[in-house]
């Protein structure tokens, strides 16, 4: 998809297991954008990434499990 000498973009999206957050991960994703996705829930992240990889090519996509409205930030 990419040229050489030119990288891939990377989006990072919090709250990507739900709402507002899965719909801008799908979006990016088919927009051809390397994912970083965080949310609370892994299995919630795990279907959303699922889905994003079916519906965009070469997107690679790294899930964090996190909560980041607490001082204790990564859950897992």
């Amino acid at each position: 998809m990419s040229s050489p000498g030119i990288r891939t973009p990377v989006a990072v999206v919090t709250g990507a297991s739900s709402g507002l957050g899965a719909i801008f991960a799908h979006r990016l994703g088919e927009r051809g954008f390397n994912l970083v996705l965080t949310g609370r829930d892994p299995d919630r992240l795990e279907e959303v990434r699922r889905r994003v990889v079916a519906g965009a090519r070469d997107c690679a996509v790294t899930l964090v499990t996190a909560d980041l409205a607490t001082g204790e930030g990564v859950l897992t």
